[in-house]
Protein backbone atom coordinates (compact mmCIF):
# COMPACT_ATOMS: atom_id res chain seq x y z
CA UNK A 1 0.00 0.00 0.00
CA UNK A 2 2.58 2.76 0.71
CA UNK A 3 4.76 1.25 -2.00
CA UNK A 4 1.78 2.03 -4.52
CA UNK A 5 0.93 5.57 -3.07
CA UNK A 6 3.99 6.88 -3.06
CA UNK A 7 3.99 6.25 -6.61
CA UNK A 8 1.58 8.97 -7.04
CA UNK A 9 2.70 11.20 -4.48
CA UNK A 10 6.29 11.62 -5.69
CA UNK A 11 8.87 14.32 -6.05
CA UNK A 12 7.10 15.57 -9.74
CA UNK A 13 3.84 15.87 -7.71
CA UNK A 14 4.88 18.26 -4.77
CA UNK A 15 7.04 20.16 -7.61
CA UNK A 16 3.74 20.83 -9.88
CA UNK A 17 1.83 22.18 -6.95
CA UNK A 18 3.90 23.20 -4.40
CA UNK A 19 4.13 27.36 -4.64
CA UNK A 20 0.10 27.50 -6.02
CA UNK A 21 -0.01 25.61 -2.67
CA UNK A 22 1.90 28.41 -0.57
CA UNK A 23 0.54 31.31 -1.95
CA UNK A 24 -3.24 30.00 -2.03
CA UNK A 25 -2.98 29.42 1.28
CA UNK A 26 -1.41 32.53 2.39
CA UNK A 27 -4.32 34.68 0.54
CA UNK A 28 -6.53 31.93 2.07
CA UNK A 29 -5.38 32.32 5.47
CA UNK A 30 -5.42 35.86 5.75
CA UNK A 31 -9.31 35.89 4.87
CA UNK A 32 -10.02 33.85 7.72
CA UNK A 33 -7.62 35.32 10.10
CA UNK A 34 -9.29 38.46 9.49
CA UNK A 35 -12.70 36.20 11.01
CA UNK A 36 -10.63 33.77 13.55
CA UNK A 37 -7.30 33.93 14.84
CA UNK A 38 -6.18 30.47 15.52
CA UNK A 39 -2.93 29.81 17.88
CA UNK A 40 -2.53 26.02 17.06
CA UNK A 41 -3.26 24.42 13.28
CA UNK A 42 -2.87 21.24 12.81
CA UNK A 43 -2.80 19.84 9.00
CA UNK A 44 -4.11 16.68 7.90
CA UNK A 45 -2.79 15.71 4.23
CA UNK A 46 0.02 18.43 4.22
CA UNK A 47 2.08 17.54 2.06
CA UNK A 48 5.54 19.59 2.27
CA UNK A 49 3.36 21.96 4.43
CA UNK A 50 2.91 24.96 1.82
CA UNK A 51 -0.07 25.96 3.89
CA UNK A 52 1.35 25.61 7.27
CA UNK A 53 4.70 27.25 6.27
CA UNK A 54 1.61 30.44 4.90
CA UNK A 55 0.30 30.22 8.79
CA UNK A 56 3.94 30.21 10.29
CA UNK A 57 4.38 33.29 7.97
CA UNK A 58 0.88 34.86 9.25
CA UNK A 59 2.59 34.48 12.88
CA UNK A 60 1.12 31.38 13.96
CA UNK A 61 3.69 29.19 15.86
CA UNK A 62 2.39 25.83 16.79
CA UNK A 63 2.41 23.81 13.63
CA UNK A 64 1.35 20.29 13.47
CA UNK A 65 1.75 18.22 10.38
CA UNK A 66 0.63 14.89 8.74
CA UNK A 67 1.27 12.95 5.95
CA UNK A 68 2.24 9.67 4.30
CA UNK A 69 5.64 8.34 5.07
CA UNK A 70 6.71 9.39 1.36
CA UNK A 71 7.15 12.78 2.87
CA UNK A 72 10.52 13.51 4.04
CA UNK A 73 10.54 16.11 6.51
CA UNK A 74 13.78 17.47 5.60
CA UNK A 75 11.88 18.57 2.34
CA UNK A 76 9.36 20.51 4.64
CA UNK A 77 8.98 24.06 3.83
CA UNK A 78 9.14 25.65 7.18
CA UNK A 79 11.13 24.40 10.27
CA UNK A 80 8.55 25.62 12.74
CA UNK A 81 6.32 21.96 11.43
CA UNK A 82 6.14 19.32 13.82
CA UNK A 83 4.99 16.40 11.31
CA UNK A 84 4.14 13.02 12.14
CA UNK A 85 3.87 9.91 9.16
CA UNK A 86 -0.08 8.60 9.18
CA UNK A 87 -1.61 6.27 7.45
CA UNK A 88 -5.51 7.52 6.51
CA UNK A 89 -6.55 4.84 5.85
CA UNK A 90 -5.86 3.24 9.19
CA UNK A 91 -7.16 4.56 12.72
CA UNK A 92 -4.84 8.08 13.58
CA UNK A 93 -4.99 9.34 17.02
CA UNK A 94 -4.14 12.93 18.11
CA UNK A 95 -2.45 13.59 21.56
CA UNK A 96 -4.22 17.15 21.71
CA UNK A 97 -6.81 19.44 20.27
CA UNK A 98 -6.34 22.37 17.90
CA UNK A 99 -7.53 25.73 17.25
CA UNK A 100 -7.94 25.27 13.68
CA UNK A 101 -7.55 21.82 11.22
CA UNK A 102 -6.63 22.10 7.76
CA UNK A 103 -7.45 19.30 5.08
CA UNK A 104 -7.56 20.75 1.85
CA UNK A 105 -7.89 18.85 -1.38
CA UNK A 106 -6.72 15.77 0.51
CA UNK A 107 -10.17 13.43 0.93
CA UNK A 108 -10.64 12.66 -2.04
CA UNK A 109 -7.75 10.76 -2.57
CA UNK A 110 -8.98 7.99 0.21
CA UNK A 111 -11.15 5.31 -0.98
CA UNK A 112 -15.09 6.26 -0.19
CA UNK A 113 -15.57 3.41 2.69
CA UNK A 114 -12.97 5.88 4.71
CA UNK A 115 -15.28 8.96 4.28
CA UNK A 116 -16.90 8.79 7.27
CA UNK A 117 -13.83 7.66 9.11
CA UNK A 118 -11.69 10.62 7.63
CA UNK A 119 -14.60 13.57 8.59
CA UNK A 120 -14.41 11.73 12.11
CA UNK A 121 -10.50 12.37 12.08
CA UNK A 122 -10.65 15.78 11.40
CA UNK A 123 -13.45 16.95 13.83
CA UNK A 124 -11.42 14.78 17.06
CA UNK A 125 -8.54 17.00 15.96
CA UNK A 126 -10.75 20.33 16.28
CA UNK A 127 -14.01 22.58 16.64
CA UNK A 128 -12.85 24.16 13.42
CA UNK A 129 -12.34 22.46 9.92
CA UNK A 130 -11.29 23.98 7.09
CA UNK A 131 -11.93 21.79 4.11
CA UNK A 132 -11.68 21.18 1.00
CA UNK A 133 -12.00 18.27 -1.34
CA UNK A 134 -12.35 17.76 -5.38
CA UNK A 135 -15.76 18.27 -6.90
CA UNK A 136 -16.63 15.37 -9.66
CA UNK A 137 -14.45 15.17 -13.33
CA UNK A 138 -12.69 17.67 -11.29
CA UNK A 139 -9.99 15.22 -12.40
CA UNK A 140 -6.09 14.71 -10.48
CA UNK A 141 -3.28 12.83 -9.61
CA UNK A 142 -5.08 9.39 -7.93
CA UNK A 143 -8.84 11.23 -7.42
CA UNK A 144 -11.09 7.75 -6.34
CA UNK A 145 -13.43 9.80 -4.18
CA UNK A 146 -14.72 13.10 -5.79
CA UNK A 147 -18.10 14.33 -4.36
CA UNK A 148 -20.11 17.01 -4.70
CA UNK A 149 -20.00 19.56 -1.60
CA UNK A 150 -23.18 18.40 -0.34
CA UNK A 151 -21.54 14.60 -0.17
CA UNK A 152 -19.33 16.27 2.61
CA UNK A 153 -21.23 18.29 4.42
CA UNK A 154 -23.67 15.92 5.50
CA UNK A 155 -21.18 14.00 6.56
CA UNK A 156 -19.49 16.76 8.51
CA UNK A 157 -23.10 17.34 9.49
CA UNK A 158 -23.38 13.59 10.91
CA UNK A 159 -20.37 14.94 13.71
CA UNK A 160 -22.18 18.14 14.71
CA UNK A 161 -20.62 20.54 12.51
CA UNK A 162 -22.18 23.43 11.03
CA UNK A 163 -20.91 24.45 7.42
CA UNK A 164 -19.93 28.57 6.96
CA UNK A 165 -19.57 29.13 3.24
CA UNK A 166 -17.51 32.37 4.37
CA UNK A 167 -14.36 32.40 2.70
CA UNK A 168 -15.30 30.91 -1.31
CA UNK A 169 -17.21 34.39 -1.64
CA UNK A 170 -14.55 36.45 -0.58
CA UNK A 171 -12.07 34.96 -2.98
CA UNK A 172 -13.76 33.46 -6.08
CA UNK A 173 -12.22 36.00 -8.14
CA UNK A 174 -8.70 36.06 -6.84
CA UNK A 175 -6.45 34.74 -9.16
CA UNK A 176 -3.94 34.37 -7.28
CA UNK A 177 -5.72 31.08 -5.40
CA UNK A 178 -5.12 27.93 -7.43
CA UNK A 179 -8.95 26.94 -8.92
CA UNK A 180 -9.69 24.50 -7.21
CA UNK A 181 -9.48 26.06 -4.08
CA UNK A 182 -11.42 29.13 -4.88
CA UNK A 183 -14.28 26.07 -5.60
CA UNK A 184 -13.86 24.04 -2.69
CA UNK A 185 -13.24 25.52 0.37
CA UNK A 186 -15.16 25.74 3.37
CA UNK A 187 -15.18 26.17 7.18
CA UNK A 188 -17.08 23.60 9.73
CA UNK A 189 -17.41 24.46 13.25
CA UNK A 190 -18.84 22.30 15.90
CA UNK A 191 -22.59 23.47 16.74
CA UNK A 192 -21.32 24.30 20.32
CA UNK A 193 -17.92 25.82 20.08
CA UNK A 194 -18.01 29.50 21.33
CA UNK A 195 -15.58 30.26 18.71
CA UNK A 196 -15.31 31.67 16.28
CA UNK A 197 -17.51 34.01 16.62
CA UNK A 198 -21.45 32.90 14.48
CA UNK A 199 -22.53 36.06 13.93
CA UNK A 200 -19.62 37.49 12.30
CA UNK A 201 -19.41 34.35 10.07
CA UNK A 202 -23.56 34.59 9.10
CA UNK A 203 -22.51 38.11 8.03
CA UNK A 204 -19.67 37.12 6.17
CA UNK A 205 -21.55 34.50 3.96
CA UNK A 206 -22.29 36.43 0.69
CA UNK A 207 -23.92 34.72 -2.50
CA UNK A 208 -21.88 33.50 -5.35
CA UNK A 209 -23.45 34.66 -8.41
CA UNK A 210 -21.20 32.43 -11.11
CA UNK A 211 -22.54 29.33 -10.03
CA UNK A 212 -23.27 25.91 -12.63
CA UNK A 213 -25.91 23.19 -11.23
CA UNK A 214 -24.06 20.48 -10.62
CA UNK A 215 -26.84 17.65 -12.74
CA UNK A 216 -25.74 19.77 -15.83
CA UNK A 217 -22.47 20.61 -15.18
CA UNK A 218 -22.00 16.41 -14.63
CA UNK A 219 -24.30 15.52 -17.83
CA UNK A 220 -21.71 17.45 -19.70
CA UNK A 221 -18.80 15.80 -18.57
CA UNK A 222 -20.62 12.71 -18.67
CA UNK A 223 -20.98 12.94 -22.17
CA UNK A 224 -17.76 14.64 -23.38
CA UNK A 225 -15.98 12.18 -21.23
CA UNK A 226 -17.93 9.44 -23.27
CA UNK A 227 -17.58 10.50 -26.87
CA UNK A 228 -14.21 11.03 -26.71
CA UNK A 229 -13.12 8.03 -25.82
CA UNK A 230 -14.94 6.50 -28.73
CA UNK A 231 -14.97 9.75 -31.02
CA UNK A 232 -16.98 8.92 -33.95
CA UNK A 233 -16.20 10.51 -37.73
CA UNK A 234 -18.61 12.91 -37.37
CA UNK A 235 -17.57 14.00 -34.13
CA UNK A 236 -14.13 14.36 -35.76
CA UNK A 237 -15.05 16.22 -38.27
CA UNK A 238 -16.65 18.50 -36.30
CA UNK A 239 -13.83 19.18 -34.08
CA UNK A 240 -11.66 19.48 -36.66
CA UNK A 241 -14.01 21.86 -38.60
CA UNK A 242 -13.78 23.74 -35.47
CA UNK A 243 -10.38 24.03 -34.81
CA UNK A 244 -9.99 25.37 -38.58
CA UNK A 245 -12.45 28.31 -37.76
CA UNK A 246 -10.70 29.01 -34.39
CA UNK A 247 -7.28 29.20 -36.19
CA UNK A 248 -8.38 31.45 -39.05
CA UNK A 249 -10.06 34.18 -36.30
CA UNK A 250 -6.27 34.08 -34.74
CA UNK A 251 -7.55 31.87 -31.51
CA UNK A 252 -4.48 29.82 -31.57
CA UNK A 253 -0.77 31.30 -31.62
CA UNK A 254 2.18 29.84 -32.42
CA UNK A 255 5.98 30.28 -31.49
Amino acid sequence: MKQHLAQHYDNQFYNAQVQGSLQSGRVVLESLFRLYRPKSIVDIGCGRGAWLAAAHSLGVQHLKGMDGPWVQPAELLSDAIDFTPVNFEATVTFSERYDLCISVEVAEHLSENRAQAFVQLLCAASDVVLFSAAIPYQLGEHHINEQRHSYWIQHFAVQGYDCYDVLRPHVWNDRRIEWWYRQNVLLFIKKDATLPDKDTLRAAQLPITDLVHPDNYEARMAYYTGITAEPTLRFCLAMFKRFLRNLLRGKFKYA
